[in-house]
C-alpha cells in the first residue's frame, strides 16, 4: 500500500483487521472467501497481527462477517517515508506533519456509517497551520512510561482536555510501538497527535467512554494510523458464562478452519471447557454434526448456558432455526465412550500446565489422548487440531505416536501472552491402537509401519510470534 492510496472510487475504505500472530493467512482466506465480491482483492496485504483490505462504505458492515479477526479499523494512512530512527523530536514532528495529508472525510465517513453515529462531525479542516500542540492545551500522559525500555506496546493515550460537549464527538489517541531501535515511546507520540487533532477538529479529549479513538501503530520502520471501527474486540460475540481459561472465539475458529471440516463431517471437542470450539463449529459449519464433552462438570452446564444463550440470542434476532442442537456430555478424554472409527475431526485445547492442569500430569494425559483420540478417529481421512503450550511434552508424545498421527502443520500463535502451537495432525492408515479396547476388538499388536504414506515427515511451520 502506497502512503497515500489513490483511488477512482473515493468511497472505497481500507480496512485493517487485528488477528492473532500467526494466523494472518487463515484471516485472508476468509476474507477472500467471504468478501469476494466486496473486498478488492489486489490491496489484500498480510501484516504480522493484521492484514489490510478494501471495501466500498455502503458494504463496511460486511467486515463484521470476519470470524478470524478481533477489531476493526479504517486506516487513514500508511506512512512509510518517515524515518523512525532519527532523533525524538523530529520522528513525532514528521509524524505529525504527515497526518495532514491524510483523507479525514473518507474516514469519518467510513466510521459514521459503521457506527450508525449522528454527531456532529463537520466542519472537517483542509490543513492545519501548525503541527505543535496549543498552547492552552496539558497534554500530560495518562501514566508514566519507561523511556529507555526498547519496545514499547503498551498504549499512550491523550488525557482529559477540555470540557465534553453534546455536539461534537470525543475522541482519544492510543499508540502502540513495536521495534528495538527506536528513540521515542508511544506516549511520547500520542500526546502530540492528540493536540493536532484538537486543534484542526476542536473535538474535547475523553479517556472513557470516548466516541472516536485514532490509532497510531508504529512498526519497525513504518507507521500504521486509523479510526477504530469496534470499541471491543469481536472475540467476546458468544461467550457468557467463562471459565479459568476460556478460549478466543476468533483462536477457536482459526482452528477449526485450520481443520477444513467437510459437510456430513462429525466434529468433536472433546475437552470443550466453556464451548468456545462447539460453539464456532455450531455457526460456521452448519452441516457438520458437533459433538462436545468435558470430565468437570461445571465445564459441561457452563457449555450448556452457553449454547442456550446463543440460542436466546439468535430467536431475538428472528435467525430461521435459532436453536442449537449439539451434544455435550460428561466423560473422560482417556476413556471415550464411542465406537472405533466413529469420529472424522477433533478440535481442543489441550491443559497448558499454567492456569490448569500440571505439566508433569501433561506427560501421561497427553499420550493416552491422543492414543484414544486416534482409536476414535476414522483412520487415513480423520484429522486433528491441537493447541497447548507444552511443546516439549507435544514434541516427545509425537514421536511415541508417529504410527497412528502424522503431523502435517505447526502454527505458532500468540495466546494471552503465552508462546503456543497449533498442531495439524492426520491419522495415519493403520488401524490398530494400543490399548485395551483395540486389542479386544482387532487382537494382535500393531505394525508400526502399516499405511505410512511417503512425505508424511514433511512438516510446514506456519505463524510468526509476536514482538514484545
Amino acid at each position: 500500500m502506497d502512503e497515500q492510496d489513490n483511488t477512482d472510487d473515493l468511497n472505497i475504505a481500507t480496512v485493517c483487521a487485528t488477528v492473532n500472530s500467526g494466523f494472518e493467512h487463515l484471516a485472508t482466506q476468509e476474507c477472500i472467501e467471504k468478501l469476494g465480491s466486496s473486498s478488492s482483492s489486489r490491496t489484500l496485504k498480510k501484516f504480522r497481527g493484521r492484514i489490510i483490505f478494501e471495501l466500498p462504505v455502503q458494504d463496511i458492515e460486511k467486515a463484521t462477517q470476519l470470524r478470524s479477526v478481533d477489531n476493526l479499523s479504517v486506516v487513514l494512512n500508511h506512512i512509510k517515508d518517515v524515518d523512525l530512527h532519527q532523533e525524538k523530536e523530529k520522528v513525532v514532528d514528521e509524524l505529525c506533519q504527515k497526518i495532514l495529508e491524510m483523507n479525514w472525510k473518507l474516514a469519518l465517513d467510513t466510521w459514521r456509517h459503521f457506527t450508525k453515529s449522528e454527531l456532529c462531525l463537520d466542519p472537517l479542516p483542509g490543513k492545519l497551520s501548525s503541527s505543535k500542540p496549543a498552547p492552552h492545551q496539558d497534554m500530560e500522559t495518562e501514566s508514566e512510561v519507561n523511556t529507555k525500555d526498547k519496545s514499547d506496546d503498551s498504549p499512550g493515550e491523550v488525557p482529559l482536555g477540555e470540557e465534553v460537549t453534546a455536539e461534537r464527538p470525543t475522541f482519544r489517541v492510543t499508540c502502540t510501538r513495536t521495534g528495538e531501535k527506536h528513540d521515542f515511546s508511544s506516549r511520547d507520540v500520542a500526546p502530540a497527535v492528540g493536540s493536532l487533532i484538537n486543534e484542526a477538529f476542536g473535538w474535547p479529549v475523553k479517556m472513557k467512554d470516548y466516541d472516536i479513538e485514532v490509532v497510531v501503530n508504529i512498526l519497525e520502520d513504518s507507521t500504521l494510523v486509523s479510526i477504530s471501527l469496534t470499541k471491543e474486540s469481536l472475540h467476546r460475540r458468544n461467550i457468557t458464562h467463562f471459565g479459568i481459561t476460556t478460549l478466543k472465539s476468533t483462536i477457536a475458529y482459526c482452528m477449526l478452519r485450520l481443520a477444513q471440516p467437510k459437510p456430513g463431517e462429525i466434529i468433536m471437542d472433546p475437552m470443550c471447557g466453556v464451548g468456545g470450539i462447539p460453539l464456532e463449529g455450531l455457526i460456521d459449519w452448519k452441516s457438520c454434526y458437533v459433538v462436545s464433552g468435558d470430565m468437570n462438570d461445571v465445564a459441561v452446564e457452563r457449555t450448556k448456558a452457553n449454547l442456550d444463550s446463543l440460542a436466546e440470542r439468535r430467536r431475538e434476532k428472528h435467525i430461521e432455526r435459532p436453536d442449537i442442537e449439539n451434544d455435550v456430555l460428561k466423560w473422560d478424554v482417556t476413556n471415550l465412550p464411542l465406537k472405533s472409527s466413529s469420529v472424522d475431526v477433533f478440535v481442543t485445547d489441550l491443559p497448558f500446565g499454567k492456569r490448569l492442569g500440571n505439566r508433569k500430569n501433561n506427560w501421561s494425559l497427553y499420550h493416552k489422548c491422543l492414543e484414544e483420540m486416534a482409536r476414535v478417529c476414522r483412520p487415513g481421512i480423520g484429522r486433528a487440531v491441537l493447541l497447548t503450550q507444552d511443546k516439549k511434552c507435544m514434541v516427545q508424545t509425537l514421536q511415541r505416536c508417529h504410527h497412528i498421527w502424522r503431523k502435517k502443520t505447526v502454527t505458532f500463535i500468540n495466546h494471552g501472552g503465552l508462546k503456543a502451537c497449533v498442531y495439524l495432525l492426520q491419522r495415519a492408515k493403520v488401524k490398530n491402537v494400543r490399548n485395551k479396547k483395540d486389542e479386544q476388538e482387532d487382537g494382535g499388536d500393531v505394525d508400526e509401519d502399516e499405511g505410512m504414506d511417503e512425505g508424511d515427515d514433511d512438516i510446514e511451520e506456519q505463524g510468526e510470534m509476536e514482538s514484545t
